[in-house]
């Protein structure tokens, strides 16, 4: 395997000098309580990181920490408490496939360990590069950028924000979809599929990979799969007007952006709730993603959904110089393109601190992921692309994929050869390219089958 893998939200104006004061107070009283002893324990927690160690690793939580008590008048002043921030960090380069031409940006599990990240596994940020080859028709078994591997017990999000994303499978799919658009994979018992080769030669390709945990009561359950394009993902505006603390050119840009017409900035809401709007990618764990974008001197203010406890901004395209302050805290808490910030847990899933705010300083629109999730806080041993909840789970999936039972659930045929395809099949893949060029939703020419 290793050669073949290798909610709704209330603005206020900040009271800069209680704001501060409670925040350097609450974030001193969490240096003080992890110490040298859980900056040890978060060590060990990263020897559960690899994909390919095969390590379980048992839940874990964050050490539990007592607040100072809020002057009454800064609570008065601050309705909406905000989520201190835990740790900031670099996406690290890596190679997922194990070739050395193929490298990506991973916030997860490399810059944030597995056990932290949980519901989520898994961050690659891929290009944007320009594609070698393409467009690839749908009914070809040529020209994908990653070849056919299997996956077992883990949901799958490949969103697209550049480019034209292509994918096939053990269950017969083979389809192209345009960006910002992503394809969901439900993978559960088992699935093999091939990626890429969608995108125009020239033309950048740019996205994200992004492996979510399975509960173990559903990692054999039947593989899901869907696309959502552009017009299908949810869209929501963000209000205008800047409230935040970087001063008189924070406040010229949003100006700027107010002239133009932009608002505040706009987010695209990929699963679960946002406001009064749903993402439309479903999977076994509660998670929010959202692509977030924020407009020069504007500032995005993001409330957890309650039933989460857990809540990461990772930063992928704007003003590397400047980036984007988070909670007012310039000195200590700017996220830049490609970096991750992870936030304290509210104390309760009910309760505690639930906001956090984001001020764009640079002169560039400034865009970010948003995941957000509840821990399902279950044991897992993760070797490559398989995703177990115990060692003799993983023993059986592997033996089961070496004698070629794995995925169980498969359409009849060959799915890696077109050639084999009944003729009703090939006619539905002609259909729904069909469809899509004239919708436009694909671009160029027709693609022959």
């Amino acid at each position: 395997l290793a050669q073949v893998f290798r909610g709704s939200t209330k603005l206020f104006s900040p009271r800069d000098h209680i704001q501060q004061q409670v925040r350097s107070r609450h974030i001193a009283v969490q240096q003080r309580e992890r110490g040298p002893a859980a900056s040890k324990m978060r060590q060990l927690a990263g020897f559960c990181t690899s994909p390919f160690g095969g390590l379980t690793c048992p839940p874990t939580s964050s050490p539990p920490h007592e607040e100072e008590p809020l002057q009454e008048e800064a609570a008065h002043m601050m309705p909406h408490l905000l989520m201190p921030l835990r740790q900031l960090v670099s996406a690290v380069t890596a190679f997922p496939t194990g070739d050395p031409k193929f490298a990506v940006k991973q916030s997860m599990p490399s810059a944030i360990n597995q056990i932290d990240a949980d519901p989520f596994l898994m961050c690659d940020e891929f290009g944007p590069t320009k594609a070698k080859s393409g467009p690839h028709p749908d009914g070809s078994d040529e020209g994908f950028d990653v070849g056919w591997h299997p996956h077992h017990g883990m949901d799958i999000l490949s969103y697209i924000v550049e480019g034209k994303g292509r994918h096939a499978d053990s269950m017969g799919n083979r389809e192209t979809f345009d960006s910002p658009g992503f394809q969901w994979l439900s993978v559960g018992s088992g699935i093999e599929h091939a990626e890429g080769g969608g995108t125009p030669k020239g033309e950048n390709l740019h996205g994200f990979q992004i492996w979510l945990r399975m509960p173990a009561a559903n990692m054999e359950d039947d593989p899901r799969y869907g696309t959502v394009g552009p017009s299908e993902i949810p869209l929501a505006k963000l209000p205008g007007g800047h409230s935040g603390t970087a001063g008189g050119k924070d406040a010229e840009l949003a100006r700027i952006s107010a002239a133009a017409g932009a608002g505040g900035g706009q987010v695209r809401v990929i699963a679960g709730p946002f406001g009064n709007k749903v993402g439309p990618a479903r999977f076994a764990v509660n998670v929010q993603m959202l692509d977030v974008e924020v407009n020069p001197g504007q500032t995005f203010h993001y409330t957890l959904p309650e039933g989460m406890d857990n809540c990461m901004f990772y930063g992928f395209k704007g003003d590397s110089r400047v980036g984007a302050v988070l909670n007012g805290d310039a000195k200590n808490a700017v996220l830049k393109p490609q970096t991750i910030a992870q936030f304290e847990p509210p104390e309760g899933l009910k309760g505690g601190a639930r906001s956090i705010t984001l001020e764009n300083s640079g002169s560039e629109p400034f865009r970010l992921m948003v995941f957000a999730g509840k821990k399902t806080r279950e044991d897992i041993v993760w070797r490559g692309p398989f995703v177990c909840s115990s060692q003799e789970q993983l023993a059986r999936v592997m033996k089961n994929y070496q004698r070629g039972k794995l995925p169980s659930k498969r359409v009849p045929w060959d799915y890696r050869n077109v050639d084999s395809f009944p003729p009703e099949e090939l006619a539905k893949i002609r259909a729904a390219a069909e469809k899509r060029v004239e919708a436009g939703s694909a671009g160029g020419p027709k693609q022959e089958l």
